[in-house]
């Protein structure tokens, strides 16, 4: 999973209740103690929560004790004081609840054109190099098992792609890569590039972490088709799977960086930067840079031989486009299959009323009026929300700067719309919206889905329903899914019948369409 706001609902007995946004299950469960303590704030509370984010294994966490503990001294915000603040504990005592999947959710939303061929390069075509090369192939030890799919994105297209391949492979015939030395020389540009929140583990463990998570990316970048794990081995039990060992380093290195939680793999934008820039220091001497997209500037994308490929972004996976030997490609990891694809002939010609889905084989455009009118039809296609241009080149956006004020805290000179919704998530999780609504609209004209989801939260805390419908519409629009939900109730309230329905029959399908395909995974 990749995406970094995920949704559950909580669970008390048999039933389930609400719906909560967070990035994590712990403080999902402050925010529903806050909802059910809101009039007895000597009430505690016993609960589990259940994920319901598309793609999630919809597992439940907890059981919780929670409880409103009093502040030693209250915070006074503008309009209002904060006297008590939300806790959760686990009570370990009771013994954990199994996932299981009900109330799906997704960020996706809608697309299609039909004249884009797609070829598939067949196994019994490639010949293989000895050592490296590998072509463009995308063999079963790439396939995305574990839910990784951010980490698998950024490998296939830095093994693969036209602007770091030979950079890779050149590395890679220097005998003895990962040396004791070459990781001791990462280790310190690391401590560099990320003084604040790199791992405080002692220098002889953290090169430890770094030679096994290169030495496992190297080995599964020159395993061979003929590689085959046994079907008796659970694949996230299997303690020599690449994906199992690359993943595992990566967090007890970066663990102050994203959200990981028990046994899932799943990685923000965040992680994607941090493991792409491991990567581009180890390999290619150099940083990476991120440039991010809405929907509203994906055929405002440029590509060139310095980028080395974008990021696909859909509800809690990603996938991407890349260029391997001048040919543009398409890879989805949850198949084995690498497809030639034009994308950018696609991102130029994409029109203001179209929307970009992934489907299968392909990312196909479709006309939004075609898409609400045959919903029924289309239910399975799932919406990118953001794409990520991910290159060798300095784009000037200051991301690179931006992530470090984000990590030490300094807010003010930050621009990205993805760190800005993620600065506002955290007041928003501590409860203070009017500090959370500076950084929400700060950039609300790239109508990120997320902050306009926040924004419609905001304005309908302040009982301005109106302007809350306005952005919870602009959050669907941009594939917040779970908005359909809230857009149907304010619309029932207002005898709206024909927009209530829409909504509703939209969330119908497509939580249907997502609960099928959670259940045939």
């Amino acid at each position: 999973m990749s995406s970094s706001k995920r949704h559950f609902t909580a669970v008390i007995g048999k039933k389930e209740q609400g719906s909560y946004v967070s990035s994590s299950p712990s403080s999902a469960a402050r925010k529903v103690v806050s909802k059910l303590c809101a009039d007895d704030k000597k009430r505690k509370v016993v609960f589990s929560i259940r994920e319901t984010t598309q793609k999630s294994n919809k597992k439940v966490y907890g059981p919780y004790i929670g409880y409103m503990q009093k502040l030693d001294k209250p915070v006074e915000l503008v309009g209002r004081v904060i006297r008590y603040k939300p806790v959760a504990k686990l009570d370990k005592k009771i013994s954990k609840m199994k996932g299981g999947g009900i109330i799906g959710r997704g960020n996706e939303k809608f697309i299609l054109q039909t004249n884009l061929n797609s070829k598939v390069i067949d196994k019994n075509d490639i010949k293989y190099k000895q050592k490296g090369g590998m072509n463009c192939f995308n063999e079963r030890v790439f396939k995305n098992i574990l839910d990784s799919c951010w980490m698998i994105s950024i490998q296939m297209m830095i093994c693969f792609g036209d602007a770091t391949k030979d950079q890779i492979e050149r590395e890679l015939a220097q005998p003895n890569t990962t040396t004791i030395e070459s990781i001791s020389n990462l280790d310190k540009k690391l401590e560099k590039f990320l003084p604040s929140k790199y791992s405080d583990l002692e220098t002889t463990k953290r090169i430890e972490y770094l030679k096994t998570l290169l030495d496992a990316f190297i080995k599964r970048y020159i395993s061979k088709i003929g590689r085959h794990i046994p079907i008796s081995i659970n694949p996230r039990e299997n303690p020599k799977r690449c994906e199992l060992i690359i993943y595992n380093n990566y967090i007890s290195l970066f663990k102050n960086i994203g959200t990981h939680e028990d046994d899932s793999f799943g990685g923000s934008k965040i992680d994607s930067y941090f493991f792409a820039n491991l990567l581009g220091i180890f390999f290619l001497k150099q940083e990476i840079y991120f440039s991010m997209h809405t929907r509203k500037m994906f055929n405002q994308i440029s590509f060139d031989k310095q980028d080395i490929g974008i990021i696909i972004g859909i509800n809690g996976h990603s996938c991407c486009f890349f260029v391997c030997g001048g040919v543009p490609k398409f890879y989805n990891d949850n198949d084995e299959k690498i497809y030639d694809f034009d994308f950018m002939n696609l991102l130029r010609n994409l029109k203001d009323d179209e929307d970009l889905f992934v489907i299968p084989n392909q990312v196909v455009a479709l006309n939004r009026t075609e898409y609400f009118e045959n919903i029924r039809r289309y239910s399975y296609y799932k919406k990118i929300l953001c794409l990520t241009v991910v290159s060798k080149k300095d784009f000037g956006n200051n991301f690179n700067q931006e992530i470090k004020l984000f990590f030490n805290d300094e807010y003010d000179d930050i621009n990205n719309f993805y760190l800005l919704s993620e600065i506002a998530s955290k007041f928003m999780e501590n409860l203070d919206n009017d500090e959370a609504f500076k950084f929400l609209i700060k950039r609300s004209n790239d109508e990120y889905h997320i902050t306009m989801f926040n924004l419609g939260i905001f304005y309908d805390s302040k009982n301005d329903i109106d302007t809350a419908i306005e952005y919870y519409q602009k959050a669907f629009d941009n594939g917040e899914i779970s908005a359909a939900e809230i857009l149907d109730y304010f619309f029932r309230n207002k005898k709206n019948e024909s927009k209530a329905f829409m909504y509703n029959r939209f969330h119908h399908f497509v939580s249907s369409s997502n609960s099928n395909s959670n259940n045939n995974n």
